[in-house]
């Protein structure tokens, strides 16, 4: 059968399995006079459902719905426990799907209620509410949430489900033309639900478009787990694919429920469900988004079916094919083995598959030859490659190197020839040392990068070239370890690089760029503000071209950011997007960056409304630049969700942040550095509508990977100790409060010098615990470094001024030196106290210091 047949068949079977069996068998007649072929497959599809469901209790209760269906209609304006019936959405699998609100209007909220007919017997309903059970500890960004449930009068069960608005994922992907690697990338987040799920050991069973939405923020929300399959709970891993049981040899609530076009061979045979079964249907979701058409089950089983490359190229899409010729067809065909143990092991794995290919490495799906690899090396950055004996080699990520050599190939093909030994040497170095690994896109395996990078420093010393070749490879190794928070060894090799002589002046700006910008990152401040005074001085002087003047600017507003200076980072940011840059790509890119610290500078002011506006222009750039699911958006957006948390729009912000917690996981693995970064801002959020116990979640996450990983960026790993310690100071557990903030304390003493913002601000967070702990021996001690340290090297930071003014106020309140306390109070200016008006926390700690001394 051609695809367009099959694919109107689906759409006929999608509309005839929801009617009555008289207006079925009318309707079939009726097709039948003018398609008589086609009505008789519809009919083999229909008559082969119902024999599925003959053989399954869900049949049972599908088939008593519909008998039930006409006198058990609940009517618009119904109470439902707490909800009001709106209107009927139609008829799922074990019933019928409702929309409603809830009675009250405590909170406008609109509901799915889906009430499942389950016929006479105790047993269903028992069955029931085992499910219901089971769908509420699937709390996952991606899946539709379980919000309530019950029965009703007649002992009938019901579920609220969340209501979801938006476009299921095929008709959204082809409605917007969105681009291969971003169907992945949606796709991927339909995986990490999945997944999710079958961790906790539930199978979907009904994986197809219309149950697979894209919200209108862009999100995936995975729908209706209502006929969700409990594996066994004590199963061992390898046999979760064996066939399902229930958790105590009962029989769940399962069955038929399926839609065949996207169901795996075993259920439409009737036979057990397994975590198999949703990864073959992934396959058949996957092979529609990537090439227009669902696959024909029915053409033959054993027949293997054609590759989503051939059909795209059967319909003239020759581009799209070569893209997903090869890798992408096995990743696909490989879900849709027809036995179950040829498939991906797990969905985790199948989504590994497809980040594979995302990132232009091998699959290992398909057998890699040497050529195959070579080849996708070249994919990954097309504007680059080395001719090395007529092949094209390209290798990116800590290979930028190749790009240099590939300008003076170009240029010179006689210094190429002669080289050639030389070229081949790298090129052999660089595609043994990487191909397993890529270690700049993720931090939850670093033994494995730090093996391959230690391994790559000592064999540099080897290669026999320019000192240019050696100081390039140095700087991208030097990267790569700064990428896996290896800071130590990211600044040796920009130091050796830079001691290396005769190099260009512009290769050696940018490898003391790249070394100022780590200095930034570990705290190192005062050396990175010198490093990139000097650097600024001289690249204002010179010709050089205005790209690294411009990101000296950009990084010095960064350092100043770091301490706390935000007016004049603002001011260094705007010189930097007022540089003339050259019309390219790579200076609209540094622009993006320039405005989304410009944002960050205002927001530090509290500018926000300004901040606001300028990162959604930023973030709407930049989406058209790299696509929606881009680290560099997701970064953006995580400081447009600061900014709305900063002006009180907590839901909003909470809400943006889980949707880039999941985004972040996909690209970058649970365990990395962004997803701790994002842990941190929803823990905020959380902390800020005291949702004490989210919040400490969401702590704890971004502290236990920064205890693993403590080079990963040790600013964020002090902060995010501070915020825990703020945490349990705000619940009243001072006693925790003073350890977290000591342990926050030391590590900002290891990073920032004693006189910094950083780290006097730690430093006052501890005093005003131990104050109140009546610790005031030390409290005192440390009060009159910071009152020294701000007069001396921070007289305008009249904020931080206040506080400490505050914070004596108090210790003498606790002294029991109320007169002196009255006199501290009195110094205070009120123009001052009232620029604090929106700081709750220092509000109520001056009434209080008040009050006592009253």
């Amino acid at each position: 059968m051609d695809p367009t047949r099959w694919q109107k068949l689906q759409a006929l079977f999608d509309e005839a399995v929801g009617l009555e069996p008289a207006a079925r068998a009318q309707w079939l007649k009726t097709l039948e006079e003018s398609d008589a072929p086609l009505a008789a497959e519809l009919a083999r599809l229909l008559a082969a459902d119902e024999a599925a469901a003959d053989r399954q209790i869900g049949g049972r209760i599908q088939r008593f719905a519909a008998r039930a269906a006409d006198s058990d209609e609940l009517r618009p304006g119904l109470t439902v426990g707490p909800y009001t019936i709106d209107r009927l959405l139609g008829r799922g699998g074990m019933g019928r799907v409702y929309l409603a609100h809830r009675s009250d209007r405590a909170y406008e909220q609109q509901v799915v209620i889906k009430v499942v007919q389950t016929g006479p017997g105790e047993r269903l309903v028992r069955l029931f509410e085992r499910e219901r059970q089971i769908l509420a500890n699937l709390t996952h960004p991606n899946i539709a949430r379980l919000l309530d449930g019950g029965t009703l009068d007649d002992r009938t069960p019901y579920l609220v489900m969340e209501y979801v608005e938006g476009t299921d994922i095929v008709s959204y992907c082809e409605a917007r033309g969105i681009p291969l690697d971003e169907r992945l990338r949606l796709f991927q987040e339909v995986c990490a639900a999945v997944q999710y799920a079958h961790a906790k050991l539930v199978v979907h069973r009904d994986i197809k478009p219309a149950n697979v939405l894209v919200d209108g923020s862009g999100r995936v929300r995975l729908l209706d787990f209502g006929i969700a399959t409990l594996l066994r709970r004590h199963a061992e891993p390898q046999s979760l694919n064996a066939g399902l049981e229930s958790a105590a040899g009962e029989q769940t609530l399962s069955g038929a429920l399926l839609s065949p076009a996207y169901a795996s061979p075993e259920q439409r045979r009737g036979e057990p469900v397994t975590t198999a079964s949703d990864i073959y249907s992934l396959g058949l979701l996957l092979y529609r988004l990537v090439c227009g058409h669902l696959v024909d089950q029915d053409s033959g089983r054993d027949e293997v079916s054609p590759t989503p490359s051939a059909l795209l190229r059967q319909a003239g899409h020759a581009r799209q094919a070569r893209c997903v010729a090869g890798d992408l067809d096995a990743v696909i065909l490989r879900a849709l083995a027809p036995d179950p143990g040829q498939r991906h092991a797990t969905v985790a794995e199948f989504s590994a598959e497809l980040g594979r290919f995302l990132e232009h490495r091998p699959v290992q799906s398909r057998p890699a030859g040497a050529s195959h690899r070579l080849g996708l090396f070249a994919r990954r950055n097309p504007g680059l490659s080395l001719v090395v004996g007529g092949s094209s080699l390209l290798i990116t990520g800590f290979a930028v190197a190749m790009a240099w050599l590939a300008v003076q190939l170009g240029e010179e093909r006689d210094q190429a020839l002669a080289a050639r030994a030389t070229t081949d040497h790298v090129a052999g170095f660089m595609v043994e040392l990487f191909a397993a690994a890529d270690p700049r896109q993720h931090l939850g395996d670093p033994p494995d990068a730090r093996t391959l990078l230690d391994r790559g420093a000592g064999q540099i010393a080897e290669l026999e070239g320019p000192p240019e070749l050696s100081a390039t490879l140095l700087l991208r190794m030097g990267e790569a370890y700064r990428h896996i928070g290896a800071s130590d060894q990211a600044n040796a090799l920009f130091s050796k690089a830079l001691k290396l002589a005769d190099l260009p002046r512009e290769l050696q700006v940018d490898i003391a760029l790249e070394q100022a910008d780590l200095w930034r990152e570990i705290g190192r401040l005062e050396k990175a503000e010198v490093r990139l005074a000097e650097l600024i001085t001289s690249l204002e002087a010179s010709s050089t071209t205005p790209n690294a003047l411009a990101s000296a600017y950009n990084n010095y507003a960064l350092v100043l950011d770091v301490l706390e200076r935000p007016e004049q980072a603002e001011a260094w940011v705007r010189k930097a997007l007022a540089v003339d840059l050259p019309d390219s790509r790579a200076s609209r890119i540094d622009r993006l960056a320039f405005g989304n610290n410009l944002a960050l500078a205002l927001s530090r002011q509290d500018r926000h409304d300004e901040a606001i506006d300028l990162f959604d222009r930023v973030i709407g750039d930049k989406i058209e630049v790299f696509g929606q699911r881009h680290p560099s958006v997701l970064l953006s957006q995580q400081n447009l969700a600061d900014s709305y948390r900063r002006t009180g729009r907590l839901e909003q912000t909470v809400s943006l942040l889980e949707r880039i917690r999941s985004t972040n996981a996909v690209i970058h693995g649970e365990h990395s550095l962004a997803v701790a970064g994002t842990d941190n801002e929803l823990a905020n959020a959380f902390h800020d509508l005291r949702a004490y116990e989210q919040a400490e979640a969401a702590y704890r996450r971004a502290y236990a990977f920064f205890e693993q990983h403590p080079q990963a960026d040790p600013s964020l790993h002090a902060f995010v100790t501070n915020n825990l310690a703020s945490l349990f100071e705000d619940q009243g557990d001072l006693a925790k409060a003073e350890r977290w903030f000591a342990r926050s304390v030391a590590l900002r003493e290891a990073l920032f010098a004693p006189d910094s913002l950083p780290y006097l601000s730690g430093l006052m967070n501890r005093v005003r615990v131990q104050i109140q702990l009546g610790r005031l021996e030390q409290a005192g001690r440390d009060l009159t470094t910071i009152e020294q340290a701000l007069a001396a090297h921070h007289p305008d930071q009249t904020s931080r001024r206040l506080q400490a003014t505050l914070l004596r106020a108090e210790w003498h309140a606790a002294s029991g030196q109320a007169d002196e306390a009255r006199a501290t109070l009195a110094t205070i200016d009120p123009q001052l106290v009232a620029e604090q008006a929106q700081n709750a926390h220092f509000a109520r700690r001056l009434r209080a210091v008040q009050d006592v001394l009253r």
